[in-house]
């Protein structure tokens, strides 16, 4: 069958769908994800927001101003229609002098559209404090050589860098070196490391077959990875 183009299919329908989707599959769904699940915004812009290469999200939005509103109502009405929870997301980027808040318009009244969320009726507690939870920093694995924007040190393939605005700094400039790296592959030893670390950043790297960041796993605090592996070992031998 062919692929059912987006085009033909109602707004209405789309914004429906696209809602639906994240809802069932992460128990919550805000106004960027239905965008990009519309096909009006992409991850790679959001993505670049994040990261603090855009100031306000919003230009990146594809459509006519009334098309972009009618999306905008159709996902109220479907979040009033099936009587779920509603909030307010908060959108932020770390930095080396902590969290910052992000924008998608300059405008209040018009970022405050953009941050409505709804949740699904039995959201566990758990999952609605990683809500408001800020997220942890992206660490890059870098594919090709780089260099620090500040201490302009040499940084070589497999290497670690994050951005801040337009600028690639190495883990010291950006006070993330004292972390350890805990590759992804063993959930109990993240969960608990991640738990027990007070500072931690996720790290990604570019895969270029499937065109898209995936996870490699996580920095976190030595003494948090060396708690969580010694838990394991003890768990381990009282099988």
């Amino acid at each position: 069958m062919a692929r059912e183009k987006s085009a033909a299919v109602p707004l209405e329908e789309r914004v429906r769908r696209a809602a639906e989707s994240y809802l069932e599959r992460q128990g919550h769904v805000n106004a960027l994800e239905m965008f990009c699940g519309i096909n009006l915004l992409q991850w790679a812009h959001v993505e670049r927001w994040q990261q603090g290469r855009l100031e306000y999200l919003g230009e990146e939005i594809l459509g006519k101003p009334e098309k972009i509103r009618a999306a905008l109502t159709l996902f109220r009405q479907w979040g009033e229609e099936k009587n779920l929870p509603s909030g307010e997301a908060e959108y932020w980027r770390q930095t080396r002098n902590g969290p910052v808040a992000l924008r998608v318009w300059p405008l209040h009244e018009a970022d405050l559209a953009f941050r409505l969320q709804y949740e699904a009726a039995d959201l566990p507690p758990r999952e609605k404090q990683k809500l408001a939870a800020v997220p942890d920093p992206v660490v890059f694995e870098v594919l090709r050589e780089s260099k620090c924007a500040e201490c302009e040190k040499e940084i070589e393939p497999g290497g670690m860098l994050t951005l801040e605005a337009e600028k690639a700094l190495c883990l010291k400039c950006a006070r993330l070196d004292d972390l350890e790296f805990l590759p992804s592959g063993d959930a109990m030893v993240t969960r608990r490391a991640k738990k027990y670390s007070a500072r931690s950043a996720v790290v990604v790297r570019f895969s270029r077959s499937r065109g898209r960041y995936e996870r490699q796993g996580l920095l976190v605090e030595r003494a948090a990875l060396e708690r969580a592996e010694r838990e394991r070992r003890e768990a381990q031998g009282s099988r």
